[in-house]
């Protein structure tokens, strides 16, 4: 089951590299002054990390998975806020270039996951009632804007 799971994320992964392939326009990319070689090592290199991010939320949502609350699902999603924050806050600053912020979204895109959050909050509401689905509602959005808040601002005030 988990060697399935693991199949279909890498071949998601590699459909995301092949589309970013297709469907780029020539001239009008992140490297467009670089060889053609450079950009394709740099979509390489955001697949890897589409696909890191993916790996790691498995790893996390499977290990959380014991209880009746998804919390795997609300670790991943405020981790990714946590990190997008600090990132954000580094590119304002001008100590993190911007043209690595698309790889590093890729990751925190792959890391964190809207679609399991609705399901989960979809399951909690037909199986123990609306309180629990809106607390899982409540907790993911309030804790995921106070995580990147919290990312950002320990940046921008404290450096």
């Amino acid at each position: 089951m988990i060697r399935q799971e693991f199949l279909q994320m890498f071949s998601l992964c590699l459909l995301n590299f092949l589309i970013i392939l297709l469907f780029k326009k020539k001239d009008k990319f992140f490297f467009s002054q670089q060889s053609f070689i450079m950009e394709q090592y740099f979509l390489f290199f955001i697949s890897i990390l589409v696909f890191l991010g993916a790996l790691l939320r498995f790893i996390i949502s499977k290990f959380f998975a014991f209880s009746l609350y998804s919390w795997g699902t609300l670790l991943v999603n405020v981790l990714a806020c946590i990190i997008m924050g600090i990132c954000l806050a580094l590119s304002l600053m001008h100590t993190l270039d911007t043209k690595l912020l698309t790889p590093i979204y890729g990751f925190l895109g792959a890391l964190s996951t809207f679609s399991t959050f609705s399901h989960d909050t979809l399951m909690l509401y037909k199986n123990h009632g609306v309180f629990l689905a809106g607390i899982n509602i409540f907790a993911n959005i309030f804790l995921g804007l106070l995580g990147f808040a919290l990312g950002f601002f320990s940046l921008v005030y404290f450096l």
